[in-house]
């Protein structure tokens, strides 16, 4: 593909790394919605998503856990912890 410039390559990059994975790590915050659901700040973000994910059955969300999470079917389900090295 030719581009225009050098911004147009590096956002169809950008654009294209983010599809390919279908995995995103992140973390518990510190805090819950109105409803009392945990929220997920995922990495490299600011702010936690206000949208609720599932997880599996074996994990137990605590706050700032650092996560794993799998892109499933138009959204994300959290995998587990990560655990610290």
């Amino acid at each position: 593909m030719i581009y225009e410039s050098a911004q147009d390559r590096y956002q169809d990059y950008e654009k294209n790394k983010k599809e390919i994975s279908p995995f995103r790590m992140g973390e518990i915050a510190p805090y819950v919605d109105e409803n009392l659901n945990y929220l997920v700040i995922f990495a490299g973000e600011d702010r936690a998503s206000y949208k609720q994910y599932k997880c599996l059955s074996t994990y137990k969300p605590r706050y700032g856990d650092r996560i794993l999470l799998a892109k499933v079917g138009g959204t994300y389900v959290i995998l587990g912890k990560v655990g610290d090295m």
